[in-house]
């Protein structure tokens, strides 16, 4: 239908607007419209996830409760048919509540080991993370793609934006661990202060920004040493598991 209407939208503006050799163009024109659809004798093949699994107190475990499936809003063209592009858990009850408590346990009114743990440590560990997620950063930009239909500059903007966020975060957490170790004087008042974890952290991911907007709340909350429940958007969810 979608293709159908494309060719009556396209012969009216050539009706009205072009004269001469208009159809020579038109054909032109319809075949980019029509490349715009994926073929089902394509070698693009779209990306599956399995995301039948959550992460709680560090630990990656299966998830055998209901899940949903994601399909991707791109169309094999001449057809109806959409790609199924994975599943995620649909968490609720006692598994909800256990993630909850683990990240209350391990926050223990702050004496916890990650918020105990010094500046240096944090930023190490976030480090790791980050060289993970430059490793993954082609696989993450294919899934934003299919899921969302973001198109491939956008897609990569997102990512690399995410990836220099946590850099320039890195670098700031840096800096401010440096102006806590001196002493400042003000009106002949010395202090000596320091930045300390709030607790149990919800963080909540859109679906336009699934995967930038998602972590530019999860890095600070845990490079300052919280704790965090990680709630992903549900169209965009994808993007995560890698």
């Amino acid at each position: 239908l979608l293709e159908e209407r494309g060719e009556l939208l396209l012969d009216l503006f050539i009706t009205i607007l072009a004269p001469g050799d208009a159809r020579a163009e038109a054909s032109i024109m319809s075949k980019d419209f029509d490349d715009l659809f994926l073929r089902e004798d394509s070698n693009i093949k779209p990306p599956h996830i399995d995301g039948a699994k959550y992460l709680v107190n560090g630990e990656v475990k299966p998830w055998k409760g209901k899940t949903q499936k994601v399909y991707s809003p791109v169309f094999n063209s001449k057809s109806d048919k959409s790609n199924e592009l994975g599943v995620y858990p649909m968490m609720e009850g006692q598994a909800v509540m256990d993630c909850l408590d683990a990240a209350v346990h391990a926050y223990n009114y702050g004496r916890g080991e990650w918020p105990g743990a010094t500046m240096a440590f944090r930023i190490q560990c976030m480090e790791k993370f980050l060289a993970g997620l430059k490793a993954k950063r082609d696989e993450i930009v294919t899934l934003l793609q299919w899921e969302i239909c973001k198109n491939s500059a956008d897609s990569q903007k997102e990512v690399d934006r995410t990836i220099i966020y946590i850099q320039d975060t890195i670098k700031e957490a840096k800096a401010l661990h440096n102006r806590e170790s001196t002493f400042t004087n003000d009106s002949g008042v010395f202090a000596h202060t320091r930045r300390a974890p709030i607790g149990v952290v919800l963080c909540l991911g859109p679906f336009n920004y699934p995967f930038n907007e998602t972590y530019t709340t999860l890095i600070p909350a845990i490079l300052m040493g919280n704790t965090v429940v990680m709630k992903l958007p549900r169209t965009g969810v994808l993007c995560h598991f890698p």
